[in-house]
């Protein structure tokens, strides 16, 4: 049984794609920034809850009993230096965080063998993020500032128009060229025309949010589950119980931060995910290249070692 059910056919999945996009750009700001906040939070928490039950077992392997332990210390230290480097340099956070946001979306949005062995990853995986962070820019650069303006205060919102504009060209040069390797690699085709139809044609925060969700976590969910070994999605998530617990607290948390503070939701939102998404890309156990088949640690060890505390 698959983990997740199959929409009818792809062109059926790009149609509701941009129906759904539609729908969200034309509604108020607010609500729009809430349907944001919910398809990021509720559709990626589920493959973000599998990290600890992909990579723990690297960790016991190495530190015996207490792996888990200090995998977890790990996760959330990188989570709080993250969060420290973002507020004491937020343009070097800003930029540091897109380049580790298209090297994570580029690669794990790829079939494994193109996402290269080195840990540096591959040009297509490369490219194909640049065309991710960078479409959104095509179109509304000006929209794309004023979200990088909401999350650099002071002097260093000088820096948004630079950096808006870099990801302007980077989109102009990415989309021709992820066009024609999807054009030469089948393997590629389904995923590049989803990406492009929820991020070029709409504003960055809907574009973003419908690509996170159903592009990239829906995509990322499916393969950890079947390296996980899971027969459903109740049992994906039941195996992953203590991370989803905490990410639904994370909700909570940056919920609440947005209804008391709605003129740095943007912000908050965007930090909030930042300090999530260093951690993941760091401690995720996406593998760069092997396939999902042969990945070295088989679904009874994934079951045994998962992320629900022995």
């Amino acid at each position: 049984m698959a983990l997740l059910p199959r929409l009818p056919s792809p062109g059926f999945a790009l149609l509701a794609l941009a129906g759904a996009g539609a729908a969200l750009t034309a509604l108020p700001s607010s609500w729009t920034l809430a349907a944001a906040f919910l398809l990021i939070g509720v559709i990626g928490l589920p493959h973000g809850a599998s990290d600890t039950a992909l990579a723990a077992p690297r960790w016991r392997a190495a530190f015996g009993k207490a792996g888990l332990a200090l995998f977890l210390a790990a996760y959330l230290g990188a989570a709080l230096a993250a969060y420290l480097f973002w507020v004491s340099f937020p343009l070097a956070g800003l930029a540091a965080f897109l380049v580790l946001s298209a090297y994570h979306f580029g690669h794990d949005d790829l079939p494994p063998p193109l996402r290269g062995k080195s840990a540096l990853g591959s040009p297509e995986g490369w490219l194909r993020g640049t065309m991710v962070l960078g479409g959104p820019a095509i179109f509304y650069r000006p929209e794309v500032q004023a979200i990088f303006e909401a999350l650099l205060p002071g002097a260093e919102g000088e820096g948004a128009a630079l950096l808006a504009s870099l990801l302007q060209i980077a989109g102009l040069l990415a989309l021709p060229l992820s066009l024609a390797a999807a054009v030469r690699d089948r393997g590629q085709r389904s995923s590049f025309l989803r990406s492009v139809i929820c991020l070029v044609p709409f504003p960055p925060l809907v574009g973003f949010s419908l690509y996170f969700a159903f592009v990239h976590s829906l995509h990322q969910t499916a393969e950890r589950g079947t390296r996980m070994g899971a027969g459903s999605l109740r049992d994906y998530l039941g195996r992953c119980w203590p991370f989803v617990a905490g990410g639904v607290l994370v909700m909570a948390v940056v919920g609440s931060a947005l209804v008391a503070a709605p003129e740095r939701a943007t912000a908050t939102l965007f930090i909030g995910l930042a300090v999530l998404t260093f951690p993941h890309i760091l401690f995720g156990g996406t593998p760069r290249s092997a396939p999902v088949r042969k990945d070295p640690y088989p679904p009874r060890t994934l079951t045994r070692l998962s992320c629900e505390t022995p």
